[in-house]
């Protein structure tokens, strides 16, 4: 559930250097891009690196609640070591080994997608320069831009579309509408192709149709046929078979000290999220991908489009880390990786290859944050010591800068900025929200977060006694639009952004839930209260909508508006303790000490239990000596 904007609005959220995940990119604050890929020779020795990881894997499935582990490393076409730990099953009792045990690989199914495509252009049925809408007949890609949808595009997450995380799973398989259909309502485009990288769970499902139009084939079927059997992945699907049920692994959350199965999960999107397989299955993969499309009973792919896979395709500022097609890249301790991770409900995931040293490995473990337990954070740690042990000689940014950071004005650059993953056509409460990232200036050269980042190039700053950068782009006039951090790409707020997003002449459509969201989140509280009283018109029964519209009203000053707007979001029974504990601030500000006392009673019986939030508002100031608030304050 969303919180109240309040609780949102006086947060300045940290620039974060994280792998994250649903459906699961990774944000790396990005190390200037490695001029040239260290080719030094890697030796490993399976022994040792067996040795290290026992104690490691047995250590962090006890601090983390993990049930079980599958674990693969190839190197130089072979498998140099597979491993299993812990249970797939905790109640049966069932271990988890690398050849039989199932798991669900979340979003590296976006991976082989990718691989699929690129293996219908490697069959000259397509080119990557290609239309996509010569492919299709419905659903089509509108003509919105200039420049149309190219297939290359879906490859590095540039096409352009709403992220909305709308319609994607079903109670059933058979409640399952078809890729088309599904499709039909969720391409909607925002902003022009192949300007900036948005991670696109839209752009991959169209892939995957396409792959049904062009080959004529199912998605499934088509990898059945066409990548699992070649590669000689026997036990990969697209979803378990019945035949192999007994070997899924079960996906477990963690609450009161056990493990909770939890159920599995059916997706509409089957080519961004749905492959099933075991640590066996991904090690051929690997193996085939960094062998330049070799298997062992031939070919699978060129070696030219084996090589391209894995090349940079695309980034969001030089020297930034970017997109190879499917792949994220990561720049790590003077290394160049291209990686994918997977988050199911109970299941994570993580692929990672080094093409230059023909390296690469695959973990699954069957948790997930998202079932309950608090985070897990094994895959980032297994790639930061594996790394850190490989390579250990690094060169990243210097920790402290050599010389002073440049005298530019940084007012510029100030401003609240959102993670373009996030549903710019969705009313509030409805689709994947946005998190907020605050910039201001703290003099020439000096811009302030939750860190201090000083300007190292005119567009680019790095950390403060870090090493971790950032940079910005800037439009032809100079305004500054978006933040780059790592592969990410955050769009500054502010009516540019509407003007791109919904087109000139937006002014004529006030009701577009991106204004008031644009107009709130950057504090312009009457025009966010015109536009949220516009949606009201349209949707009187929107609660949120009525909560906001009080909201907004209560910063521009307005108490009697604000009263009227939370009296109706009462009414609509949305966020009941928040909408009390602002209808007394409103209450308070027109000096109805009593009814605000009355208001604030009822909030904190209603459930409201941010008694640090009643400690410092101001707008409470006036009820401090009062009997009833005192008693309000003990724990």
């Amino acid at each position: 559930m969303n919180k109240p904007l309040s609780l949102i609005a006086a947060t300045c959220l940290v620039i974060v250097v994280s792998f994250i995940g649903p459906f699961c990119p990774r944000v790396v604050e990005a190390n200037v891009r490695v001029r040239e890929p260290r080719k030094e020779a890697l030796a490993i020795d399976s022994k040792a690196l067996e040795s290290w990881l026992n104690p490691f894997f047995a250590e962090e499935m006890k601090k983390q609640h993990l049930p079980g582990i599958a674990f693969v490393l190839v190197k130089d076409g072979r498998v140099v070591l597979s491993k299993g730990y812990g249970w797939a099953n905790v109640e049966q009792q069932i271990p988890v080994t690398p050849e039989r045990t199932v798991f669900r690989i979340g979003s590296i199914t976006k991976v082989f997608t990718a691989m699929a495509l690129m293996q219908l252009a490697d069959r000259k049925k397509i080119t990557l320069q290609d239309e996509v809408n010569k492919y299709l007949d419905s659903p089509k890609v509108d003509q919105r831009y200039n420049e149309p949808v190219r297939f290359w595009h879906l490859l590095t997450h540039t096409a352009g579309f709403d992220q909305t995380g709308l319609g994607r799973q079903v109670p059933k398989p058979e409640e399952r509408k078809s890729l088309a259909e599904f499709l039909e309502a969720q391409l909607i485009r925002v902003r022009p192709p192949g300007q900036v990288s948005c991670y696109d769970t839209y752009g991959i499902t169209l892939a995957g149709y396409l792959i049904e139009r062009i080959s004529g084939f199912s998605y499934a079927a088509y990898l059945k046929q066409n990548v699992f059997a070649p590669l000689g992945m026997t036990r990969a699907n697209v979803e378990t078979p019945q035949t192999l049920l007994g070997d899924r692994a079960v996906g477990y959350g963690y609450q009161d000290g056990r493990f909770v199965p939890q159920p599995y999960e059916y997706y509409v999107t089957l080519p961004a999220s749905s492959i099933d397989a075991t640590a066996h299955d991904m090690a051929q993969w690997m193996i085939a991908l960094l062998g330049n499309g070799r298997t062992k009973s031939g070919r699978f792919l060129s070696a030219a489009a084996a090589r391209q896979i894995k090349e940079p395709q695309f980034t969001n500022y030089p020297g930034f880390p970017g997109f190879a097609y499917g792949f994220w890249e990561d720049l790590r301790n003077g290394q160049r990786a291209i990686h994918h991770g997977g988050d199911m409900l109970g299941f994570t995931t993580e692929m990672y290859l080094l093409p230059e040293h023909n390296l690469g490995f695959f973990v699954a473990y069957n948790r997930n944050q998202e079932a309950g337990g608090g985070p897990t954070n094994l895959r980032e740690l297994l790639t930061e010591k594996l790394m850190n042990q490989w390579f250990p000689n690094h060169d990243s940014p210097k920790k402290h800068l050599a010389v002073a950071p440049l005298s530019i004005d940084t007012t510029v650059f100030a401003g609240k900025y959102a993670n373009n993953l996030y549903c710019h056509t969705c009313f509030d409460g409805q689709g994947w929200g946005w998190g907020l990232t605050s910039l201001r200036s703290g003099g020439p050269g000096l811009l302030i977060g939750s860190r201090r980042w000083l300007a190292v190039e005119p567009l680019v700053f790095q950390e403060e006694n870090g090493s971790r950068r950032i940079a910005f782009r800037a439009d032809k006039s100079g305004e500054i639009t978006h933040l780059i951090v790592g592969n990410t790409v955050h769009e500054k707020l502010g009516e540019r952004l509407l003007t791109e997003v919904l087109g000139v002449g937006w002014q004529k459509r006030p009701m577009a839930p991106l204004t008031a969201r644009v107009y709130r989140d950057t504090e312009q509280w009457k025009k966010a209260a015109a536009a949220y009283a516009a949606i009201i018109d349209q949707r009187p029964n929107d609660g949120r909508a009525n909560y906001y519209l009080g909201f907004c009203w209560l910063n521009a000053g307005e108490a009697a508006r604000a009263l009227a707007a939370f009296a109706r979001a009462r009414e609509l029974k949305q966020w009941p303790q928040f909408t009390a504990y602002y209808t007394a601030v409103a209450l308070a500000r027109k000096g109805n000490k009593e009814q605000a006392l009355d208001a604030l009673e009822e909030a904190i019986n209603l459930g409201f239990s941010d008694h640090e939030l009643l400690r410092r508002d101001a707008n409470l100031n006036s009820l401090r000596d009062e009997p009833r608030f005192k008693a309000l304050l003990k724990p």
